[in-house]
């Protein structure tokens, strides 16, 4: 029951029952003046408009504790410095009334500096003076008495962080840092204006040894200054702090008399001074925004740098598309045109073997009609040689020379008759007869042919690995191939006119005999070598190009083979290989 009534009483209990408490934040070196009466005083009078409907939190903080406060939303209104309250404009504060005493008559003009110096210092009479000086000053009044003096120092065309020697921290004691002052620690002292009056007023101190460093006069301050003035301590509230509240406090503060030192609440409309000075010193509510970062940027810009990003990964994915699609086109088009190269080469290859068929059909209805004609005339000529003959027995005493040479001209016209069977037997496509052939005798009979139909010996060097080598193929086949090879060799090296030597290499290699041709002729050109036996070629202007194509289908027709190499004495060398026998049985 009792829990049911505690429920109840809360549920209806009136919202203005339960306080709110209001946070006021104070900057500690506002206590620590002149204005310290004045700001207990209101604190005093805040609390009791307030009461009982709400309570007050009063927190003292440092500058810097201060401004992080108001970041971090923990207070409802502050005190401070006009310039630091000038800071904090765009965290949403708004000045609700400022500090005016008895001894200014402009609440815009209530604060200022003063720098001293020794009456003795004749080196030190304007503010330039104090370049490579040695400066002290109290951070307890906090740090605007510093600010204005290097607004002074940057108004003057000086740069303030490099224009001091040392500036020095001091504590809050008015006869300590006039102590330092004269025993020469500093060059020169600054302090906030009507700071140093109230303490020869209050201390009866003598102060015929300082002077004023570059005074100021005919202002609104009743006070020894050296800078231009601003307005004081100003009590400001946040957005957190409603309207019924902040008229509250305004018109309470307002209502407040003046202290005994003359300090009370009035209201300052110009601040322009103290912001051209923040300004000057890179320190205003904007400072941050002229400090350009990638953090600022990204956070004020990010819309365009997603688009820019966005836009920058299609370019790559257009460009990798692209460029895969090129790959892929470029690919084919190799392919096309190693396909077409093969084509090509096929084609090329069909025309040669066309042609080649063109010819060699040609000259076999050459040859056919050559077979046919020459006939008649070599049977005629056995026929006047056997006649012949017959006359030279007749007349009782031939010459023995006569009829050697009636029966050489008989043996080849029988030769020739042979030859002509030969080819007619190809042309009709019969098969060669082979037969066992001592390669020697073979060999040996061709060359002499050869040095018949040349009207004069060639310098030929035959050389033999054994006595005796046999061969298995026609005889004159045998003979027609090495005529062919002996012939080309000479022509070719003739044509280069160099003496002609050719050499013979019979070899016997397991089944085989092989039977090498080699000429001391020049090198020959790549091309021509690549396509010796594959195609009709000539060097020759009266040639056909058929020499190496008849050696070598009559080569293959008994199983052998024809193979080319460049030969170590400058010329070609064509080695025949054709299918051997071991033993010593050919017919004759």
């Amino acid at each position: 029951m009792k829990v049911l009534i505690i429920l109840l009483a809360l549920i209806f209990l009136p919202h203005h029952a339960v306080a709110d408490t209001l946070r006021l934040g104070i900057a500690n070196y506002a206590t620590q003046g002149l204005h310290r009466d004045l700001i207990e005083a209101s604190i005093t009078e805040l609390k009791n408009v307030l009461r009982p409907k709400n309570d007050l939190e009063v927190v003292n903080y440092t500058e810097g504790e201060l401004a992080e406060a108001i970041n971090n939303h923990q207070i409802d209104f502050f005190i401070s410095s006009s310039a630091f309250y000038r800071q904090m404009i765009r965290k949403g504060a708004r000045d609700l009334v400022s500090i005016e005493t008895r001894k200014d008559d402009d609440p815009n003009q209530s604060e200022g500096a003063i720098v001293l110096v020794k009456g003795g210092r004749k080196d030190l009479l304007t503010l330039s003076d104090l370049e490579n000086q040695n400066v002290g000053y109290s951070p307890s009044f906090g740090p605007s008495t510093l600010q204005i003096l290097n607004g002074e120092i940057k108004e003057k065309g000086h740069e303030p962080k490099t224009f001091f020697k040392k500036v020095l921290s001091l504590g809050p004691e008015i006869d300590e840092m006039l102590k330092a002052l004269d025993d020469g620690l500093i060059d020169a002292l600054v302090l906030p204006s009507c700071i140093l009056e109230d303490f020869i007023e209050n201390n009866e101190a003598d102060s015929s040894w300082l002077r004023v460093l570059a005074p100021r006069h005919f202002s609104a301050l009743k006070c020894a200054h050296s800078s231009v003035l601003y307005p004081g301590l100003a009590f400001a509230s946040l957005p957190s702090l409603n309207a019924s509240f902040s008229r509250q406090i305004t018109q309470a503060l307002l209502d407040l008399d003046a202290t005994v030192k003359g300090s009370f609440w009035s209201v300052a409309t110009n601040f322009n001074e103290v912001d051209r000075l923040l300004r000057s010193l890179d320190q205003d509510a904007w400072a941050g925004d002229r400090v350009r970062s990638f953090r600022k940027v990204l956070n004020r810009y990010w819309h365009i740098v997603l688009t820019i990003l966005v836009l920058v990964l299609c370019l790559i994915f257009y460009s990798s598309i692209v460029s895969m699609l090129v790959k892929r086109r470029t690919s084919q088009l190799d392919l096309a045109l190693k396909r077409e190269r093969q084509l090509k080469k096929k084609s090329l290859d069909a025309s040669r073997k066309i042609e080649q068929m063109q010819r060699v059909g040609a000259f076999n209805q050459l040859s056919s009609l050559f077979a046919h004609e020459l006939g008649q005339p070599l049977y005629a000529i056995r026929c006047f040689c056997f006649a012949l003959r017959k006359e030279i027995n007749k007349t009782g005493s031939p010459s023995p020379d006569v009829l050697e040479t009636v029966q050489d001209i008989e043996k080849q016209a029988v030769r020739a008759d042979e030859i002509i069977q030969k080819t007619k037997n190809y042309l009709k496509g019969k098969k060669q007869s082979a037969k066992v052939l001592l390669v020697q005798e073979a060999l040996a009979t061709a060359i002499e042919t050869f040095n018949v139909t040349l009207h004069k010996k060639a310098e030929i060097r035959v050389q033999c690995s054994k006595n005796s080598l046999y061969c298995v193929i026609d005889p004159l086949d045998f003979e027609l191939i090495i005529i062919n090879l002996l012939r080309n060799a000479y022509e070719a090296v003739q044509s280069s006119g160099i003496k002609p030597v050719i050499y013979i290499e019979v070899n016997g290699l397991g089944d085989y005999i092989t039977v090498a041709v080699e000429d001391n002729g020049m090198p020959v050109s790549d091309s021509l070598f690549a396509n010796l036996g594959k195609e009709p070629t000539s060097t020759k202007e009266e040639g056909l190009g058929l020499g190496l194509t008849i050696v070598t289908s009559l080569v293959e027709n008994f199983g052998g083979n024809v193979t080319f190499y460049r030969s170590l004495t400058g010329g070609l060398k064509v080695v025949i290989s054709l299918p051997g026998v071991k033993e010593q049985t050919h017919d004759d």
